[in-house]
């Protein structure tokens, strides 16, 4: 979904997606490599200084697969949407190093900014490093079952154990 911004009123531009709007679905997948069970995101869009500011809140559960064990999960992101863009060069001119304020700034044609951009950038912004079963934000398929590294690869060319098995790696 594109959002021109010229045309963006001075009290914002507010913008509902949720599991039944396309662009938020595919944003969505694009950033989290699944489908996702549910999503929900009320922003609103302002002119700010040239360039524009999104703010709201989001919500977003899909389908996952443990890090540690490969056991399946379901992972649930949320929380608040802040995020700024200013046209493509007007931070200046290549080869300027950005200062710590400006690290948080995207950049888009300076025209029409692309929400289902801004969606999967906020998901990667989200998105921890390492989903484990007892992370959070994540909901075990099996709860009974321990996270651990499996013992054996279920590999058919495997001829011994998995060394590494007996570790239990900290919470």
């Amino acid at each position: 979904m594109r959002i021109d911004i010229d045309a963006v009123p001075p009290r914002g531009r507010v913008v509902h997606a949720d599991t039944d709007t396309p662009w938020v679905i595919a944003a969505s997948e694009r950033a989290l490599d699944a489908v996702p069970a549910s999503v929900a995101l009320e922003v609103t869009v302002y002119r700010v200084d040239g360039g524009a500011r999104v703010r709201g809140t989001g919500t977003v559960s899909a389908p996952r697969s443990c890090d540690r064990c490969g056991a399946d999960i379901l992972l649930r992101l949320e929380g608040e949407v802040d995020l700024r863009y200013v046209p493509e060069g007007q931070t200046g001119p290549d080869g300027v190093e950005l200062g710590a304020d400006e690290l948080d700034v995207g950049w888009f044609d300076g025209h029409s900014l692309d929400l289902s951009d801004v969606w999967s950038e906020q998901l990667a912004l989200w998105l921890p490093e390492v989903v484990r079963c007892a992370s959070a934000g994540v909901t075990p398929v099996d709860p009974e079952r321990p996270c651990r590294v499996p013992v054996q690869d279920p590999g058919p060319d495997l001829k011994r154990r998995n060394p590494f098995a007996g570790i239990v790696l900290p919470e």
